[in-house]
């Protein structure tokens, strides 16, 4: 007769279940806020004129998990679980559903085997980015009138992919990226990219740019291409305190 366990209560990394992976998660504690520094400031492209990034430190998380052994002799080896884990870089959890969290590192896995030996307790630890990002980050076309609405509580770092034909001109609320480059193009405000995709291979082109990458702040944000710039896509990375 095989063993049967369920539970209300998961996480998921990189959007796998933990329960495909025989595990099972303790009610899951909602991460805190980040503690902010006053003392950090720096001006550039990751700031939003405010506060930058880089006033927020990271934030400690723990999971409290278990599975079952099918016997007490049982093989112990977590091997390929210890994989999944370590491999993970997007968490969610049940309680908080409608946000995911950055991993920045995995910190430990704490086996501990109870007394019968039929369940094995597992205390992850892990490090997450600062912030809570909203699931709901569907890429959508530029709109015709272009004012796009973050509706998260910090300014998000977007994503924008178009094609342009003889250089591009991108104004975010007034300040402008230009590019001297065509062809498929994308603007990777979250890792300070900019890139043209050849052949399914993607090439920096940071050297034909100049400005100032685009952030949204909160509420309303107006985008402005250039006649040479076609098929605008954006992906919002909203994203709250």
């Amino acid at each position: 007769m095989s063993l049967v366990v369920s539970s209300k209560d998961w996480f998921k990394l990189d959007g796998v279940l933990c329960d495909t992976k025989g595990l099972y998660c303790d009610t899951p504690q909602i991460p805190p806020m980040a503690r902010k520094r006053y003392t950090t400031f720096k001006f550039g492209s990751d700031e939003d004129g405010v506060y930058s990034d880089d006033s927020y430190e990271n934030v400690r998380y723990t999971l409290n998990c278990y599975k079952f052994p099918m016997s007490r002799s049982a093989d112990f080896d977590d091997t390929e679980l210890f994989a999944w884990i370590q491999s993970g870089k997007i968490l969610q959890i049940s309680r908080y559903s409608g946000f995911y969290f950055k991993i920045r590192t995995i910190d430990g896995i704490q086996p501990t085997v109870r007394q019968d030996g039929m369940r094995i307790d597992y205390k992850i630890s892990m490090t997450l980015s600062p912030f809570r990002y909203i699931v709901n980050n569907d890429e959508f076309p530029l709109p015709q009138d272009g004012v796009i609405v973050n509706n998260g509580t910090r300014y998000s770092k977007p994503i924008l992919k178009f094609t342009a034909s003889g250089g591009a001109y991108i104004t975010t609320n007034g300040d402008t990226l230009t590019i001297t480059d065509s062809g498929l193009i994308t603007v990777d405000s979250n890792r300070m990219l900019i890139y043209k995709t050849v052949d399914n291979e993607n090439i920096s082109i940071m050297e034909k740019t100049s400005g100032k990458l685009p952030l949204f702040g909160v509420g309303n944000n107006v985008v402005q291409v250039s006649a040479h710039v076609s098929g605008c896509t954006v992906i919002g990375n909203w994203r709250c305190y």
